[in-house]
């Protein structure tokens, strides 16, 4: 973050934000915020790295999918951290073979 003039600015106005309010006004607040700083910076923007969104989508669709090693290997190779889905059935939260339980449980 020190190098990242960026996510500084973003920083600023987040504490500065939260020295005036104790709530969150509205879910894309956040979102709104770094889309106006990004504004700002257009370099810096288009010097970002791409990331491509195919894989956490991919994880989504297979969390109640059976554990499979090599297809998880191959995820955490080519993404990053991902939030995971809170609305999912019983029946997949309580399945201890499946993606999601291999996550909360196994890391």
């Amino acid at each position: 973050c020190a190098e990242n003039r960026l996510l500084l600015v973003l920083r600023d106005v987040l504490l500065e934000y939260w020295r005036d309010h104790s709530v969150t006004l509205n879910y894309y607040m956040f979102h709104d915020f770094f889309y106006t700083i990004a504004q700002l910076y257009p370099a810096e923007i288009a010097a970002m790295h791409r990331m491509n969104r195919l894989w956490p989508l991919q994880l989504m669709a297979r969390m109640g999918d059976r554990f499979d090693n090599l297809w998880w290997e191959q995820l955490k190779a080519n993404t990053c951290f991902h939030k995971l889905n809170y609305r999912l059935s019983t029946d997949v939260m309580n399945n201890p073979e499946n993606f999601y339980n291999a996550i909360i449980h196994e890391g």
